[in-house]
């Protein structure tokens, strides 16, 4: 939670100390470019994720932190580039991040690795067991 949000400020410190110096951050410049003319579902998603950070401030923040999210890096950038205040960033991606997103995949693995999982994998191995024995003669006490 807390910690995946401190970890996604060096893209949003780089992006926004390089703006702040009247520079330009050139890998943001050259994320953006190679985003426009790419063909890529990756950089579309980009593409997208600056979009919807440009339009949308905390809230666009906060629910592209919610979800597992490979481009969150350029949400960050972009935030820093727009000259987004750090707390306005910081809150919206620890929110996101720290409450929904842990929640979520809690939740998540919870159930997908829950006692019915494991009731359907010892089943697979009680198969798989009964197979081998079939073909080897062997029991190899599997289950």
């Amino acid at each position: 939670g807390f910690g995946t949000a401190v970890g996604e400020l060096p893209p949003y410190m780089v992006s926004k100390t390089a703006r702040l110096s009247g520079g330009k951050d050139a890998e943001y410049e050259a994320e953006l470019e190679d985003a426009k003319v790419a063909e890529s579902t990756f950089q579309k998603m980009k593409l997208w994720t600056i979009n919807f950070t440009e339009r949308h401030g905390f809230l666009g923040v906060f629910l592209l932190a919610s979800w597992p999210n490979a481009a969150f890096d350029m949400c960050g950038m972009c935030c820093g580039y727009l000259l987004m205040p750090f707390w306005t960033f910081f809150v919206a991606t620890a929110c996101g991040k720290g409450i929904v997103k842990v929640n979520l995949q809690a939740i998540l693995f919870v159930n997908l690795f829950g006692s019915g999982f494991f009731k359907i994998l010892l089943t697979g191995v009680e198969a798989l067991n009964g197979s081998l024995a079939g073909i080897t003669g062997k029991d190899f006490g599997l289950a």
